[in-house]
């Protein structure tokens, strides 16, 4: 479509479509780089690192122009310090790389349930206070509890755990005879 204006045609910018539901709401970093380090972390743990090894070696050198042992006691101690500088900057690098794989996965998880539609899985605090306030005529009054199989526990009928299998009701007398879902939490 376009519009006139003083016999002059302008072109209409379509409206910006709406972005699909399966979309995750905001950029994830995991897509964009998959190494868990950024080049800051390298720069700030080689330098902790570079600072330790130059520190050893320093210390190695003032310790061999000294022939008492006393003399040499100071240039130990700046060895033990270089090297504990060293071990700070790999526990430093590891405890990154962990931070961000955990973050990396949180997102993942996060993208696979909107990309496949599923809500949380465990109820979430309004999930249980409106279960508190549930009167008798719940399901477990109601026998809206249902099982499968050799199943020894009770779920809410739309439990993922029984996505693709027969299910059958339970009566209200015998759901005491089984446990609870920790999934659906019935």
């Amino acid at each position: 479509m376009t519009a006139t204006i003083d016999q002059t045609e302008i072109p209409e910018v379509p409206e910006k479509a709406a972005t699909p539901p399966d979309t995750p709401a905001r950029s994830v970093s995991y897509r964009r780089d998959p190494s868990p380090w950024r080049r800051r972390d390298m720069l700030i743990c080689g330098l902790l690192a570079l600072l330790g090894v130059v520190g050893v070696v320093a210390c190695w050198i003032g310790a061999t122009e000294e022939a008492v042992w006393r003399q040499q006691s100071g240039w130990l101690v700046g060895a033990i310090f270089s090297t504990g500088l060293v071990g700070v900057a790999g526990v430093l690098w590891v405890l990154i790389g962990l931070r961000r794989v955990r973050h990396g996965f949180r997102d993942l998880r996060r993208d696979q349930r909107a990309a496949l539609g599923l809500s949380r899985v465990r109820g979430g605090a309004t999930d249980r206070r409106a279960a508190d306030s549930a009167d008798e005529t719940g399901p477990i009054a109601t026998g809206e509890l249902v099982t499968s199989g050799q199943m020894t526990r009770v779920h809410r009928p739309g439990c993922l755990l029984l996505r693709g299998k027969q299910t059958t009701p339970v009566p209200a007398d015998q759901i005491e005879n089984y446990g609870r879902c920790g999934v659906c939490d019935s």
